[in-house]
């Protein structure tokens, strides 16, 4: 690229096409594409080069010729803060990943970590100093297998959950807070308090308040992760929640029932979880497209 003002008339969108085409033979064209695409989709305060140029020269009490070697030089300048820029946000910006409802999402970390996200879930973090600064910030529910390395920290907005190698499960839903460790130990963080917790045990937190008496978790891994959803003294309402994520419907019902209680629910057959809580509650499911309207049984249909 001899020319020192391609690279900034191509931003410009100036450049004839014989130009163009020989642009897009430089081996680095790929590299330019995706630097301009990151930077246009910033939101940049408002820099006119050309404006700011006018205005100066306007300014000038006697008319005065720019040299051409002058404005390559203003334009090289004004590219390469913009490579620059573009570099800076294309190493930094995070990562997100997210969930569906209705589905779930593997990925790997760049330590080699593996996460798995559960419906209506994401997660953000910066893989440029991933090694420095293992960090992820998580809304929904993720079950994580954690590569031996330095502080590896889930952040949620009810606390932090912090690790050094271990498997374990964080699922944050609206005031709650639910911690699983299934491997190694996990450290939980919520307003200063910290409760480290050894494989198999649990950790709830709901409007602020620890709850205690959860009891041991036996199972090696979260049961959404083979296909199945365990409930531990949890309310019809919550429950029914979570069958909505996992499946993407609309459930329906005015009935309340204050009392808790455990059941193990499929992940993968809603006529089945709905015919496991019509006889746990005597009601009736009644499908309409993606929504399902549950009605005490002697209601009238």
């Amino acid at each position: 690229m001899k020319d020192d003002t391609l690279l900034a008339r191509w931003l410009e969108g100036e450049l004839t096409p014989q130009e163009q085409a020989a642009l897009e033979q430089d081996p680095r064209y790929a590299s330019f594409l995706r630097i301009k695409s990151t930077f246009g989709e910033i939101e940049r305060p408002g820099f006119e080069g050309t404006a700011i140029l006018e205005g100066i020269l306007a300014k000038e009490k006697s008319p005065k010729v720019i040299p051409l070697y002058r404005r390559g030089w203003f334009q090289t300048v004004a590219a390469s803060v913009v490579l620059l820029m573009g570099l800076a946000l294309l190493f930094t910006r995070p990562e997100t990943k997210e969930a569906a409802y209705g589905q779930t999402l593997a990925f790997t970390l760049p330590d080699a970590s593996e996460v798995v996200l559960n419906a209506g879930s994401e997660a953000g973090y910066s893989d440029w100093n991933w090694e420095n600064n293992r960090t992820i910030e998580l809304e929904g529910e993720a079950y994580f297998k954690v590569a031996r390395g330095k502080k590896f920290t889930v952040k949620t907005v009810h606390g932090d959950v912090t690790v050094l190698g271990t498997q374990f499960n964080v699922r944050v839903r609206e005031n709650r807070l639910d911690v699983v460790c299934y491997e190694g130990k996990v450290q939980v963080e919520h307003n200063g308090s910290k409760t480290v917790l050894a494989p198999h045990e649990s950790y709830r937190l709901d409007t602020d308040e620890l709850l205690e008496g959860t009891g041991m978790v036996p199972a090696t891994k979260p049961g959404w992760i083979y296909g199945e959803l365990e409930f531990n003294y949890e309310t019809l309402d919550y429950v029914l929640d979570e069958l909505e994520r996992t499946y993407n419907i609309e459930i329906e019902t005015t009935v309340k029932r204050e009392q808790t209680f455990s059941v193990t629910l499929p992940a993968n057959n809603i006529d089945k979880a709905m015919d496991i809580i019509g006889r746990l509650y005597k009601l009736e499911a009644h499908k309409h497209d993606k929504k399902i309207i549950l009605k005490p049984v002697d209601s009238e249909k």
